[in-house]
């Protein structure tokens, strides 16, 4: 931990954002990262209402340590990861399963169910096998906005399409 004489310091960015650029102004000229920039990015994710507590509340520490990756680079992957957990949960509650089900059983039930298109069900199961991967792992990951990001989105994605809002 970082101490001074009046207690903790404030923290830093992690020192791998110096490359990142966060885009380019109207001017043609590049945009460096920062903690506002990253912050924003989950703005973009949809959410729903209609999603229940518990499940928005995955999504949005989701969304909380996807922007504190600005001080430690490593919470773009646990980001990912709790996204992937937001998706199984939200699944086992519509589906009202059990806490013993596994995610590859309730991916086939969703299909059955016709809650999701063969399609989704192809791109969550990817999703599935890389949460694996991710739980499961022998060492920590270090993954980009770019890797990362798109991820987020998908799990945020797919939880409205569990979760519609009413029309």
């Amino acid at each position: 931990m970082n101490l001074t004489s009046q207690g903790p310091a404030e923290p830093l960015p992690d020192p791998r954002w110096v490359n990142v650029v966060a885009g380019v102004d109207d001017h043609g000229q590049v945009r460096p990262m920062s903690y506002a920039a990253l912050a924003s990015v989950p703005d973009q994710w949809a959410t729903t209402e209609s999603t229940p507590t518990g499940v928005a509340a995955l999504l949005h520490t989701t969304r909380a340590t996807f922007a504190l990756a600005w001080f430690h680079y490593e919470l773009l992957v646990v980001s990912v990861a709790w996204s992937l957990l937001a998706v199984e949960a939200a699944l086992r509650d519509r589906l009202g399963a059990d806490d013993k089900s596994p995610l590859k059983a309730l991916l086939t039930l969703a299909g059955k169910d016709l809650l999701l298109s063969p399609e989704y069900i192809d791109r969550l199961e990817a999703g599935r096998v890389l949460r694996n991967r991710l739980t499961h792992a022998r060492n920590q990951q270090a993954w980009s906005v770019g890797l990362a990001a798109p991820v987020v989105a998908a799990s945020h994605h797919a939880v409205t399409l569990i979760y519609p809002d009413p029309i």
